[in-house]
């Protein structure tokens, strides 16, 4: 399965969103957001590491007395 590219976007997908009622900066800001979101994952996921309120309630469901502990 190959990952997702930005650039594999067809235009007759962003004729979707307009037609949709998107304006092209919401388009934009939706698209800079992801962008955002995904560049800050990048070091968390390098480090591996998890904010603490996730890894107690979403990865392990228990709560964690060390939260650099690893499954």
């Amino acid at each position: 399965m190959t990952e997702p590219c930005p650039h594999a976007v067809a235009d007759s997908e962003i004729s979707t969103l307009r037609q949709l009622g998107w304006t092209d900066q919401e388009i934009f800001d939706a698209v800079a957001h992801g962008a955002l979101h995904t560049s800050v994952d990048i070091p968390f996921e390098t480090f591996r590491i998890t904010p603490l309120v996730a890894v107690e309630t979403v990865v392990t469901h228990r709560p964690r007395t060390d939260p650099y502990e690893r499954n």
